[in-house]
């Protein structure tokens, strides 16, 4: 493998491929807001159909209410997770599915109208009143609630941790980084994700080869990507539970097809281009110093958690939707 004094070399041939800042990495700042939220448990009646427990039992030839769901026989009453995962709210489905075919149909909110981002918002605020997770950002807490993110997207009780995509923002920071309308840019926008790792959190740009250098030579084929990412440190609290503050803790690029191990030659850099194919052979992973881990870097908040989608509030009040990613679809 490549030693790591060749590093300078990668990240001079990358700078020419590479046309960005750190600071639109960050998906923009991070704030504070408080937040009504409404509880979506399960009632079987409201308060208003309590019934007299005396005369409930003369009427006992009356038939009881029956819950949302059917149970016959005692051996078939629900498991409390069964409980915890039955849908008892379809229009937060309704909402959800509203949601994201407008963010497919404004391309991440990037072609987002005005009357349409009003939308968002509206269907943002109406899902956070039926957030199902009171403490989404307890896999931060400084002593986590004992978790196996083996199977993070199986359990009953969502977590931010996790992989996830982004599917609609209103952020400048974010939408300003289309390449769509650039015929010249020397990368192409792909997919911007987030890999939450207790206690790291990364935010991932991924970098494609410009269409204008299809014919130049090692410029890589249509799959040739790059991995861009700013590492940082998450923390929250149980007293304020949707909030988690982040910290500096580093800087990565690498190939997004994976590392290489038997050397360079002509025909993998012709297949994968030349700044891919160095950052495939010697990856760049820069830590930095410990005491940086005190610096503020921003905090977010969380508006909706559930086991598809996060949403969350930046300082500026933006907002950012995220997917988690399905076991097999991993692009980072």
């Amino acid at each position: 493998m490549m030693s790591r004094n060749r590093i300078p070399v990668a990240v001079a041939a990358i700078g020419l491929f590479v046309s960005t800042s750190i600071h639109a990495l960050v998906c923009t700042g991070f704030a504070i807001h408080p937040v009504t939220r409404r509880s979506s448990s399960i009632r079987h009646m409201s308060a208003g159909n309590v019934e007299d427990p005396i005369e409930d039992a003369q009427a006992s030839a009356s038939p009881p209410l029956s819950p949302p769901f059917s149970i016959d026989p005692i051996d078939a009453i629900p498991t409390i997770d069964e409980i915890l995962t039955f849908d008892v709210d379809p229009i937060i489905r309704e909402w959800k599915d509203e949601l994201k075919a407008l963010a497919a149909e404004t391309n991440r909110g990037f072609d987002a109208t005005k009357s349409q981002q009003t939308r968002a918002k509206d269907l943002v605020s109406k899902l956070q009143s039926r957030n199902p997770t009171p403490e989404p950002a307890s896999s931060y807490y400084a002593t986590p609630p004992t978790t196996d993110y083996s199977t993070i997207g199986t359990s009953t009780t969502p977590t931010v941790a996790g992989k996830w995509t982004l599917i609609y923002t209103n952020a400048p920071d974010i939408t300003g980084l289309d390449t769509s309308k650039n015929p010249f840019s020397t990368a192409k926008l792909g997919r911007i994700g987030q890999e939450c790792s207790p206690p790291f959190i990364k935010n991932v740009i991924e970098w494609k080869r410009p269409d204008w250098a299809k014919n130049l030579p090692f410029a890589g084929s249509d799959d040739t990507r790059i991995l861009q990412k700013v590492v940082t440190k998450g923390l929250a609290t149980p007293e304020e539970p949707l909030l988690v503050d982040l910290s500096v803790a580093g800087f990565e690029l690498a190939s997004g097809n994976g590392s290489i191990d038997t050397g360079l030659n002509l025909d993998i850099v012709q297949e994968e281009g030349w700044p891919a194919s160095l950052l495939a052979l010697n990856p760049i992973d820069s830590k930095v110093n410990e005491s940086w881990n005190t610096i503020p870097f921003g905090q977010f908040k969380v508006l909706f958690l559930d086991e598809e989608l996060r949403i969350i509030e930046t300082s500026q009040k933006f907002l950012a939707v995220n997917q988690r990613i399905a076991e097999g679809e991993g692009w980072f």
